[in-house]
């Protein structure tokens, strides 16, 4: 999990010289990041999303599908160029689309093959703490579904998830998500 969140700081560090390179309106080089709103409930407890992004890592060499990850964060975290800053909620899910261009609707469901459709992996962690890379707790994504419907800018996400082997994750969030394009990464 700690090369996922590896990789995610890479690619906004990235995105971050290039923002920054062409930045020549003397505004702000703050990403764009999507919001909603969102809950989860795990274990009887509820937490709860505002924001999201959606990476976009391109073809999954030999499988013809697309590999897109959702990134969903709490309202406690602020979100830059330099990576998440702060503590605050965190959910990870990784999906596979044949489509090319975003996800395409359906239910996507826990695969480790990328195949068409698939989730292949995903976690929650509450409290956060990006810089330190440590949470309170961590949730494993084990199994179950991910509902997509994409109206407009509008997602609306479904999770009826399986965690750390046998602990229900539901929930859902409704709203845009910040789309990063991480193909030349």
């Amino acid at each position: 999990m700690n090369y996922l969140k590896q990789s995610f700081l890479a690619v906004l560090a990235l995105i971050t010289i290039t923002a920054c390179s062409s930045d020549d309106d003397g505004g702000s080089n703050e990403l764009r990041f999507g919001t909603g709103t969102g809950q989860v409930t795990v274990n009887g407890s509820d937490f709860s999303f505002d924001k999201g992004i959606i990476l976009n890592y391109g073809e999954n060499i030999g499988e013809g599908t697309f590999n897109f990850d959702i990134e969903l964060y709490s309202g406690d975290l602020s979100l830059t160029q330099l990576g998440p800053i702060g503590i605050g909620n965190y959910l990870f899910l990784e999906l596979n689309s044949t489509q090319s261009s975003g996800l395409r609707n359906g239910t996507y469901t826990f695969n480790f093959d990328a195949d068409d459709l698939s989730l292949t992996d995903g976690d929650l962690e509450i409290n956060y703490d990006f810089q330190a890379d440590a949470s309170d707790q961590f949730f494993d994504v084990t199994g179950g579904t991910v509902e997509v419907s994409k109206n407009g800018n509008t997602y609306t996400l479904d999770f009826n998830l399986e965690v750390d082997g046998s602990e229900a994750l539901t929930g859902s969030y409704v709203g845009t998500l910040g789309a990063i394009d991480a193909t030349n990464l």
